[in-house]
């Protein structure tokens, strides 16, 4: 399902420029203003949500009414989706304002270990402020993206899709400077990594349990943890009581061989149970991409979706904050 605001529109852009500008507390009231207007105009689009969110309310015994929770997925669309670009260059005071996490001390408890952190998340809210949250503290971003993103050269919209730092562009090197090898190299070079497990990339698919059902999701993440012996963490990031909130579950950080196994497939099914948990407190944050849509029986497994670009891996290379 495509989304109701495109990062790549002017329109979105200037919003979430507005949003940098405007206080704090006017963030939630724009959003809110927003998305009743997108609500009224795009009955299509209207009607194609509220299908999505019966699917969801009968899969994950939701008993809210689907059409209010349609509402409330418009009002929710514009912080959303700005998150990552709105809060560059955000003061400590405005950052806080803005945010309210729980976890921060195992992201920074696994960086003193060494041998770098993959945050791995679910599409639910805005899953990029996991690694955009780190950048405002003083954490230097390095993002993982599809080569044609390479040539984009409006400065505000590299911002917007998160690529406004100096990345690495899937296909575009081979050998010893492919992808997968600079980013296990960071890694291990106590480099934090962030891809999230329903993402356009990540390698080789394997089931997530959703409800009784099978979410079709990538193991990238757990399988560059094993090749760099790197810690994992999954972070959620949500709208909660209209600002946001990030909250970064227990992570696994065992580095010997047997225990390794056990404890990434432990991470794995805890990680599954707590996107579940956060489906059933904020099903209005829900995005409906595809591996979702697919469980839920909105859409064929070979259904042939629109490119959703945005939705790439991206690293965040650790430093103490500044």
């Amino acid at each position: 399902m495509k989304r109701v605001l495109s990062p790549y529109s002017k329109i979105t852009i200037f919003l979430g420029s507005l949003c940098r500008i405007l206080p704090a507390c006017l963030w939630w009231p724009l959003s809110w203003v927003t998305g009743e207007i997108l609500y009224w105009i795009n009955r299509g689009r209207r009607r194609r949500v509220c299908m999505a969110f019966h699917a969801l309310c009968e899969t994950a015994s939701i008993t809210q009414p689907p059409a209010k929770l349609t509402r409330r997925f418009f009002h929710r669309q514009l912080m959303l989706t700005v998150a990552q670009y709105a809060i560059l260059g955000a003061s400590p005071a405005r950052l806080k304002k803005l945010v309210a996490v729980e976890g921060l001390d195992r992201v920074e408890d696994a960086l003193a270990m060494g041998n770098g952190l993959v945050v791995t998340s679910m599409h639910i809210g805005t899953y990029l402020l996991a690694t955009a949250y780190l950048e405002q503290l003083g954490y230097q971003i390095t993002n993982l993206r599809k080569a044609f993103m390479k040539d984009i050269a409006s400065r505000r919209l590299r911002e917007m899709l998160y690529i406004h730092r100096d990345a690495i562009y899937l296909g575009d090197s081979t050998g010893l400077r492919s992808p997968i090898r600079e980013v296990i190299r960071r890694l291990m070079n106590n480099h934090v990594m962030g891809i999230a497990f329903d993402g356009d990339e990540g390698g080789r698919e394997m089931g997530m349990p959703f409800f009784g059902r099978q979410i079709h999701v990538r193991a990238g993440a757990l399988d560059v943890a094993r090749l760099a012996n790197s810690s994992i963490v999954f972070g959620l990031c949500v709208i909660r009581n209209r600002r946001y909130f990030i909250h970064y579950y227990p992570l696994c950080c065992s580095r010997s061989g047997r225990n390794r196994e056990a404890d990434l497939d432990l991470f794995f099914s805890e990680s599954a149970r707590q996107f579940e948990k956060m489906v059933r407190e904020y099903p209005e944050c829900v995005l409906f991409m595809r591996p979702l849509c697919q469980a839920l029986g909105l859409e064929k497994p070979d259904a042939d979706e629109e490119h959703q670009p945005e939705y790439a891996m991206s690293a965040t290379a650790g430093h103490e904050p500044a």
